[in-house]
């Protein structure tokens, strides 16, 4: 019988580089950012920093220097009279090495 082979960090959470990366955060803030090589995502809620480091490093194919990661907490929503919370989302900003550049079929996905 073959067994799986575990290479990452995710790997051992069950977690691929794919779903460790939601969807990058495009606001004001986040693409004043990208001047400084800072780019923000939405990331699992189980990612660590390092299955973050590795998913970028393999996707985008570029060093990352620095991670900062924190979680915005669910609000309480109410409909009627049933409460209820919205989602808990995880983001974190990811500091790229100078020269570096984060770009999806050769376009740059953050425009400085």
């Amino acid at each position: 019988m073959s067994e799986k082979v575990l290479n990452s960090v995710a790997d051992l959470r069950g977690i691929t580089e794919r779903e460790v990366l939601i969807r990058p955060l495009i606001t004001e803030k986040t693409m004043g950012q990208a001047g400084a090589n800072r780019f923000t995502f939405e990331v699992h809620p189980k990612a660590t920093k390092t299955m973050i480091k590795s998913a970028v490093e393999k996707i985008f194919g570029v060093k990352v220097l620095k991670i900062t990661t924190g979680k915005n907490p669910g609000k309480l929503r109410r409909r009627g009279r049933h409460t209820g919370y919205s989602a808990t989302r995880r983001k974190a900003t990811v500091t790229l090495r100078e020269g570096d550049q984060i770009e999806i079929g050769g376009t740059p996905l953050f425009e400085v």
